[in-house]
């Protein structure tokens, strides 16, 4: 379990920088939010480690577009992974223990930089790219019979809402309204 659990964030976060590319304007070379161009430098020190560990490769579609097949080998995550991580988070490290926020700044920058087939596959990601996933959270309730059944919602806004007003009863809802209404903090009068 435990080797699942640790393929799957590294999968989570890796696959993350791929899809970052969203966030990078190669009109400013800038990018949109700072965690984005982290997790893009990450998934640059996991494709440069070599070895397969990760894969990007240019396909088709089903629809016949362009897409991406991306693919981490779990079986390379320690032997792999873990030290080219590593040693890029002890350059970082040494940059910043000795103060050279210039020599650091021009380390990251380098390593995150968005150049050749990766402005390619910026293209395919925004092409491909999906909504927001909603998340809608499941009740417990009591049937007529008196076993405990699992409540799912559609993942929806209004999913969302049914879910909230299933949860809690008309007169907890109250309480919390008459609680509301006498903090002088959330006063509708200021």
């Amino acid at each position: 379990m435990a080797e699942t659990i640790k393929y799957v964030n590294w999968m989570s976060e890796i696959r993350a920088g791929l899809l970052a590319l969203e966030f990078y304007s190669p009109d400013t070379k800038n990018w949109g939010q700072a965690h984005c161009f982290a997790r893009y430098t990450l998934l640059q020190v996991c494709l440069e480690a070599g070895n397969e560990f990760v894969t990007i490769t240019e396909k088709s579609g089903e629809d016949g577009k362009p897409d991406l097949l991306f693919k981490l080998d779990p079986k390379k995550i320690d032997s792999v992974g873990k030290p080219a991580v590593g040693a890029f988070l002890r350059k970082l490290q040494a940059y910043k223990s000795t103060g050279d926020s210039v020599g650091g700044s021009k380390f990251f920058n380098e390593v995150g930089a968005v150049k050749g087939k990766n402005l390619k596959w910026r293209e395919i990601v925004i092409a491909r790219r999906q909504p927001r996933r909603l998340f809608v959270q499941s009740n417990t309730v009591l049937n007529e019979k008196g076993d405990v059944v699992l409540k799912t919602y559609p993942e929806t806004f209004e999913g969302i809402i049914q879910s909230v007003v299933d949860r809690y009863s008309p007169q907890i809802v109250a309480d919390l309204e008459t609680l509301w209404c006498g903090d002088p903090h959330f006063s509708l009068t200021h």
